[in-house]
């Protein structure tokens, strides 16, 4: 009679251990999935943003930068100026992927595909993956996604996606979606982007202040944004800067 009750609660718990597993799966391959439709493309047909940066590295302690940014569908613009002197850092303009980048060292312009250029400085390695940011994108579905998986959390998910050339780290809010931090693992280097705190735009949640740390270089950029337009008022911005 015992070894009959034993066996009969045996094969309860191992059915109910069935279907938790199954349930947990279920929800992990949901969670995923709604990750992927929120993360790979921008909840923003345009979106202009506008702030101050300071950068770290290289022997330059706190140099700071101004930053303007725009998005309008396929096009993006950038151009970062000299915060004391007010002199041209950079300037890029993509339109559908082809990139023409102007820098201060360089006495001609750098034109390349966007989603496969990339920068020797560890920090700046993958520029796509920054104007991504500030489209509040985080999956890149231009590239070839070798695999992906999530370890799911109380308060916090953590998404992993590996690419061929990177492996991207992606840590969301288990209620909200909202992105707490993203870092880079490529070669024998990591960089790390915290996003701080948030304002919203158009009722969606927007990221104010951006800390990006290159763990093998040490160097470090923060990056406040002071506006955000999104539609009419992002393009009246923009064309104040000729875009």
């Amino acid at each position: 009679m015992i070894t009959r009750i034993s066996q009969k609660i045996l094969f309860i718990f191992i059915i109910l251990m069935i279907l938790i597993q199954t349930v947990f799966s279920q929800n992990e391959e949901n969670i995923m999935k709604e990750a992927f439709d929120r993360f790979s493309k921008s909840p923003f047909s345009s979106i202009y943003s506008t702030g101050g940066a300071f950068y770290s590295g290289d022997d330059v302690d706190q140099m700071p930068m101004l930053i303007n940014y725009y998005m309008n569908g396929t096009s993006k613009y950038l151009k970062a100026v000299d915060g004391l002197f007010g002199s041209a850092i950079m300037d890029a303009q993509v339109i559908r992927n082809q990139m023409t980048l102007n820098i201060a060292e360089e006495d001609a312009p750098i034109k390349d595909n966007f989603n496969n250029f990339y920068l020797e400085a560890p920090i700046m390695r993958f520029p796509k993956v920054y104007a991504d940011i500030l489209d509040y994108k985080f999956i890149d579905l231009d590239k070839t996604i070798v695999s992906s998986n999530i370890t799911l959390g109380n308060n916090w998910h953590t998404l992993k996606i590996e690419y061929r050339d990177r492996i991207d780290t992606i840590v969301f809010s288990a209620s909200t979606y909202r992105i707490r931090n993203m870092s880079i693992a490529f070669m024998n280097n990591l960089v790390d982007i915290t996003l701080g705190s948030y304002t919203t735009v158009n009722n969606i949640p927007y990221p104010k202040e951006f800390i990006i740390k290159s763990s093998s270089d040490k160097r470090e950029l923060r990056y406040n944004i002071t506006n955000v337009l999104i539609g009419n008022g992002a393009k009246r911005e923009a064309g104040k800067l000729g875009w």
